[in-house]
């Protein structure tokens, strides 16, 4: 990047020069600490797009959230043309500033950043467009020096998705199988939501202990079946520790090796978790709600699946994870797959 277009690429609505911004470079992402997690939250994508036509050597801009900061956070931003860019992410403010930078620039109408709009309760309505004001901050052409642009950015708001409090990419460092073939997925998708159903089973896994399981028993964990498509979440739901569904305690443990959850809670009807040594350990998840609680991903999904269960106790996090790349059943109505 030459100085005269960092020099011509200010974030003034934070009073930082661009050259401190990027310090570091490799699109260093700044992220404030997610909401806590309510009922089966959303997560909703957000995009900001360059509509005038011209060629923009640098570019910042800032995004921010109008209405009631309560409803839900900007969570994650992206930006799409290749160069040095910054993010930072304020979540007390509820915005989000996004900067480019680069000698041989990007032209217009194109698409500038993806973010991801956290709603934490799935009560609360989405987001839409006009709930966010956008504000150039700098914009420059490649000329040498740089002259300013004033380039004009849309935004749409996309399909949410629930969340439960799986983030929107895959969390990393999870226990796998030791077996390929072993664990299962599917999906059914009905227009009767009350029939929709989805399991995933994680078997023949690496060694696991009870502790990694926490205490299901005491409340303070949360149980999250998240599953991503081409590394984009597109189903998460949150099973609470302890409690009781239908009069009776939703978990209990089965014998000295594991637990079993018993319920409809966001559509989850049982998780069953055995410790073992590596090829004996196992996890599973079903769904399905009589009162259509469960709402299966929008099918068909990609040939790039990856399910978790991720357990968090507000401290470490654990997780289980099979990914699946063959589906022997893959359409609008249905999914199946092995690892």
């Amino acid at each position: 990047m030459s100085n005269n277009i960092e020099s011509g690429f200010r974030a003034r609505s934070l009073n930082l020069p661009v050259g401190k911004m990027l310090a570091g470079l490799g699109a260093a992402l700044f992220l404030a600490a997610p909401s806590t997690a309510l009922a089966q939250g959303k997560i909703c994508p957000v995009t900001f797009s360059v509509t005038s036509n011209e060629t923009l050597g640098a570019l910042q801009i800032t995004a921010d959230y109008a209405a009631v900061s309560a409803l839900g956070d900007i969570t994650e931003c992206t930006i799409v043309p290749t160069g040095v860019t910054d993010v930072l992410v304020d979540a007390p403010g509820n915005s989000a500033t996004m900067g480019y930078a680069d000698t041989t620039g990007f032209t217009g109408p194109a698409l500038f950043a993806t973010c991801h709009f956290k709603v934490t309760n799935d009560a609360d309505p989405a987001p839409v467009a006009g709930d966010f004001s956008v504000t150039v901050d700098d914009a420059s052409d490649t000329g040498v020096p740089p002259g300013a642009e004033n380039p004009t950015i849309a935004v749409a708001v996309g399909a949410c998705v629930p969340s439960g409090s799986c983030s929107y990419e895959p969390a990393t460092g999870c226990a796998l199988s030791t077996q390929a073939g072993k664990s299962k997925l599917s999906f059914k998708d009905n227009a009767d939501n009350t029939k929709d159903q989805g399991q995933y089973q994680w078997k023949s896994g690496a060694a696991t202990l009870l502790p990694a399981f926490g205490d299901p028993l005491t409340p303070g964990e949360t149980f999250s079946w998240c599953v991503y498509s081409n590394g984009t979440l597109v189903r998460g739901s949150d099973v609470p520790s302890s409690g009781t569904c239908d009069g009776k305690d939703c978990w209990k443990a089965t014998g000295t090796t594991g637990f079993q959850f018993k319920g409809d809670v966001e559509g989850i009807a049982q998780i069953k978790l055995k410790a073992g040594e590596a090829g004996k350990a196992s996890v599973a998840v079903k769904a399905k709600s009589k009162l259509g609680n469960f709402l299966s991903p929008t099918l068909p999904l990609s040939t790039n699946v990856v399910s978790q269960l991720v357990i968090d106790n507000g401290v470490t996090t654990t997780c289980f994870q099979s990914s699946f790349t063959a589906p022997s059943k893959n359409d609008v109505a249905s999914y199946g797959s092995k690892d």
